[in-house]
């Protein structure tokens, strides 16, 4: 062969050698395998992957490119030295022999799984506290794309540190990288085995010292799962490439939530302790901490679930009162309960607490028994009160007809510290013979406690009646109203002497009350029928008894005055037409009295020329009016003037004001 053909035909060989693509399988040995029903792993062949009798050309680690993670429809988690091989289904069909990498085939995920690509360009993720970072559901791995070389490819150490059996958490460290195209940012995904990527989160990890990147991953973020956990490691380049780097897979343990319950504030005078809740280990959070508490007395018959406050050193506190379990003393209960994040709720430890009270007391005394008022103070002293002091309550009833008459009364605090409050046979239905008086403390919380009684016999030998003064505002009229009335002979009329002080009892009159429907009396006085006069009334009572005799039982006194009169007027039916208008005078108080109402009126044209005196006429509705027609007044038009006066008992007359209106015949 002539040397020219010989460097012809070599030529030619040479560039079909370099222009045949070969496909190599990176860091897997096979295509992606197929997943059955049970997730169990159908590997397919060569030639099902390129058809006829494809075979994979194996070539030198150094001309593998890169491994990409591609779309694909199903996710593997893939384990070292495990002895299934993965094959990630990409669009690529250049695949190099690299090392072996294999799967775990557990962690094989069915459908609508996301595939995150090495070399695809990483958006902006928003971070999830200050390491998780938001990306897709789902996770796996495929081959790279064949334009990706050692050269760019970023590479590192990956490890797990620090796992931690009590807390369920563990550190994924990041070391010795070497990245010729630098390092944005190091993403750790990570996710139980167990149902999945279901809790897949990406965290974003922290640069350290030394230069490694470290990220904490928690069982508590992962559903508390424990278990088998994966965890891989990409770095993200200076041109926002990401790089899928190792992975690997950790068994994650942690203990049951764990504290100590201790009891303090033990105090014997109120009946209170508080449950304080420590040393709260809970790997899985803690939402709240609560304590169930009860006395032994009668089982859980006063059982209650409290929810701790947390303190500032982290510890959880309850105050326990035995005033919430029916003031029981003796021996408690009180356990503690943590509720987790997951709102799983764990038994922590118990107590049995000896809960001591001292009740409230006092003494009780009856004071001041009046046979003729029927009244008598009871008298409450020497008040012990371990939870504070509300108020003193007597309630009291006399014991004929049972409670029918029973009276709640506050008592009122005395200077001596001592309550006293003064309690009436007139507030009993002015029953007589044995009372009882009983003795209540409320204390600072609003809980009310027995503390005593007595009984008293009341007597009642005195007529008696309370008087009242209403209504009293100068308008010329007052009402006396009499209450509580009472005679041991019955009370047959009640009588009201009134007279003004001026002069004596000169206006002196007796009026008969009326008895109202609530059982009171009343009598409504006319100032008029006192001669008007102003100043201190007098105000007495008198019973005539069932058997006849008058008896006297009261008096009292009340200042009166006298307001001048008034009244409201106002222009009504104004007719131009006919050239008339009524002026109408209402609400008329005259506290003296008065004999008529008087309305002089004219037009304005030629002064008072045409004025007429007009008498007001009274109305059903106790209203006066007066009809204007400018016939009577040479028929004017224009402003008419209508004034208004009062003329009194004593013929004086009393200007109550004005009204102007325009008036125009047609």
């Amino acid at each position: 062969m002539r040397t020219k053909d010989f460097i012809y035909y070599a030529s030619v060989a040479v560039l079909m050698a370099v222009t045949t693509q070969v496909a190599s399988a990176d860091e897997v040995a096979t295509q992606m395998p197929t997943v059955t029903e049970g997730n169990q792993y159908q590997p397919a062949t060569a030639a099902e992957i390129f058809g006829g009798g494809a075979v994979l050309a194996q070539e030198s680690p150094s001309a593998r490119p890169s491994s990409t993670v591609a779309a694909a429809s199903t996710a593997t988690s893939e384990v070292a030295n495990s002895s299934a091989p993965q094959v990630s289904q990409a669009s690529s069909t250049t695949i190099v022999a690299s090392e072996s990498r294999v799967v775990a085939s557990e962690s094989v995920v069915q459908a609508n799984t996301v595939a995150s690509s090495e070399n695809a360009t990483v958006s902006a993720a928003s971070e999830v506290s200050n390491t998780t970072v938001i990306e897709p559901a789902k996770l796996t791995h495929a081959s790279a794309s064949s334009y990706d070389t050692d050269v760019l490819k970023p590479k590192a150490s990956f490890s797990i540190e620090n796992n931690n059996k009590a807390t369920g958490a563990f550190d994924a460290v990041v070391r010795d990288i070497v990245a010729p195209l630098g390092v944005k940012e190091v993403l750790v995904p990570s996710w139980s085995l167990a149902n999945g990527q279901d809790d897949l989160i990406w965290h974003k990890a922290a640069k350290q010292m030394d230069g490694s990147y470290r990220v904490t991953i928690k069982a508590v973020d992962h559903k508390g799962e424990a278990g088998n956990y994966r965890a891989d490691a990409y770095i993200v380049d200076r041109t926002n490439k990401r790089h899928y780097i190792s992975e690997k897979v950790v068994s994650v343990n942690y203990s049951r939530p764990s504290a100590s319950l201790t009891i303090e504030n033990n105090n014997t005078v109120t009946g209170t302790f508080d449950a304080v809740v420590k040393n709260i280990i809970a790997p899985t959070g803690v939402k709240e901490i609560l304590v169930p508490s009860w006395s032994l007395v009668g089982g859980q018959d006063d059982l209650i679930w409290h929810k701790a406050t947390k303190q500032a050193d982290g510890s959880y506190r309850a105050t326990i009162k035995a005033s919430d379990h029916k003031n029981s003393t003796g021996k408690y209960r009180a356990d503690a309960y943590i509720v987790d994040n997951f709102n799983k709720r764990f038994y922590l430890t118990e107590k049995v607490v000896e809960v001591s009270q001292s009740r409230p007391s006092a003494s009780l005394t009856i004071e001041n028994n009046d046979a003729t008022t029927g009244t008598f103070d009871a008298v409450v002293r020497n008040i012990v009160a371990p939870n504070g002091l509300k108020e003193i309550l007597v309630p009291s009833w006399s014991l004929v007809n049972g409670q029918d008459d029973l009276v709640w009364h506050k008592a009122s605090k005395q200077a001596d510290g001592s309550y006293r409050v003064t309690i009436k046979a007139s507030d009993h239905e002015h029953s007589t013979g044995k009372y009882r008086a009983d003795v209540y403390l409320v204390d600072k919380d609003d809980n009310r406690q027995y503390l005593t009684e007595t009984v008293v016999d009341v007597n009642e030998t005195k007529p008696s009646g309370s008087i009242s003064i209403l209504n009293n505002n100068g308008a010329g009229t007052f009402d006396v109203v009499i209450s509580d009335v009472y005679s041991p002979k019955g009370v047959r009329t009640v009588q009201v002497p009134i007279w003004s002080e001026a002069d004596g009892q000169d206006d002196i009159r007796w009026y008969e009350a009326t008895r109202q429907t609530d059982g009171n009396y009343k009598v409504t006085v006319q100032v008029a029928n006192h001669k008007n006069v102003t100043g201190l009334y007098n105000v007495h009572l008198y019973y005539v008894q069932n058997d006849g005799s008058q008896i006297g039982v009261g008096g009292t006194q009340t200042r009166v005055t006298l307001s001048g009169p008034k009244a409201d007027l106002a222009i009504t039916g104004l007719n131009n037409a006919t050239g008339s208008y009524d002026l109408v005078i209402s609400n008329l108080v005259t506290p003296r009295g008065f004999k008529e109402v008087l309305v002089p009126t004219w037009s304005e044209k030629n002064g008072q020329d045409d004025i007429i005196w007009y008498k007001a006429a009274k109305q059903a509705n106790g209203d006066y009016k007066v009809t204007v027609r400018s016939s009577n007044h040479k028929g004017d038009s224009g402003l008419y003037n209508s004034h208004v006066y009062l003329v009194d008992n004593d013929g004086k007359f009393i200007g109550l004001g004005g009204k102007s209106v325009s008036l125009k015949r047609a």
